[in-house]
């Protein structure tokens, strides 16, 4: 999931993440949700972390943006 900058603590984020876990619980089929972020996105990394993700691994040199290498953490929410 994406929140344009310009939008950025609105709470935008937030809500989004409550829907998509409010629907998978209403589902009952899905037990799990994982997800991908920046290790260097601190703000997204506490919002999942609140909503009760942990951070499950780490893959080294995942994406190349403007010259750098960025990490990315494997985050998972059981159901």
């Amino acid at each position: 999931m994406s929140v344009r900058k310009r939008y950025w603590g609105l709470g935008i984020g937030s809500s989004m993440l409550d829907a998509l876990i409010d629907w998978a619980r209403g589902m009952q089929i899905v037990k799990k949700i994982n997800l991908r972020v920046r290790t260097d996105n601190e703000h997204a990394i506490a919002l999942y972390e609140r909503k009760g993700f942990v951070i499950e691994g780490t893959i080294h040199k995942q994406i190349f943006l403007d010259g750098a290498y960025f990490d990315h953490y494997w985050m998972g929410l059981e159901l």
